[in-house]
């Protein structure tokens, strides 16, 4: 082999090395800018969501401390004007109960807003409390099947899967129009199954215009939780949010 063929024999493979370490080099770039935008991205959600757990967390005082305590004079004062006049409490007796059920509402919702009060309980009981307050709205039926008492997730994904499913029970008590809703929890691996037998929807559509869909594609991103939603117009909704394994 003369000296010519060697000569570029080794200028080729020379370059063919150059370009797979470029390659290399990019390649590693890439899945570097691909993490810290992920990390940046999960930031940014997480600030988003400190945000509104702060605000839930003054709206639930402002319903503790201004709302409540408006309920209660509004108690007093029934209750107050049956002593003065005790032909009128007949009149005054239905309103004193829709005030007391509106107090407890009050305060069941103020609960569920209040952060701090949420951490300090599992997954499972704030759900029970929620699914105990919404079947006093008799909105629907609700079938609540969870053989756990507490899940593994860490406690602030905990809580974002608890607002994931407030939203969710909210839009169903807004546009399912539903019947009948089934929710089931298991654990290891942790799966939530919320489904009804509602009107449903056009994902694509929603989710196009829907904020209120992406938030709870996002919040189940933060929580480390996949989220598929099943649904199309007349044929009801299931939402999964699962881990992956």
């Amino acid at each position: 082999m003369s000296n010519i063929e060697l000569t570029i024999i080794a200028t080729t493979l020379i370059i063919l090395l150059l370009i797979a370490t470029v390659a290399i080099v990019i390649f590693i770039a890439n899945r570097q800018r691909l993490k810290q935008q992920a990390k940046y991205e999960r930031e940014l959600r997480t600030a988003e969501q400190e945000v509104q757990e702060s605000v839930l967390t003054n709206l639930a005082q402002e319903l503790h401390d201004n709302i409540g305590q408006l309920l209660t004079v509004m108690y007093m004062q029934a209750k107050k004007e049956e002593i003065k006049q005790p032909e009128l409490k007949p009149v005054l007796a239905p309103i004193v109960d829709t005030i007391n059920e509106t107090t407890d509402q009050v305060r069941a919702l103020g609960r569920s807003l209040n952060t701090d009060m949420l951490r300090n309980k599992g997954l499972v009981e704030n759900m029970t409390m929620e699914i105990e307050r919404i079947r006093t709205l008799d909105k629907f039926s609700i079938d609540w099947q969870c053989t756990e008492d507490q899940t593994t997730l860490p406690k602030d994904d905990q809580l974002l899967v608890f607002r994931i499913f407030q939203e969710l029970m909210n839009n169903t008590m807004k546009h399912a129009a539903a019947k009948q809703v089934s929710i089931t929890l298991r654990n290891a691996p942790f799966k939530l199954v919320v489904k009804d037998d509602g009107l449903g929807f056009d994902l694509q559509a929603v989710m196009k215009k829907g904020m209120g869909m992406q938030n709870i594609v996002k919040r189940a991103r933060i929580a480390n939780l996949s989220c598929d939603i099943n649904t199309s117009p007349g044929e009801g909704c299931t939402f999964t949010i699962y881990q992956s394994v």
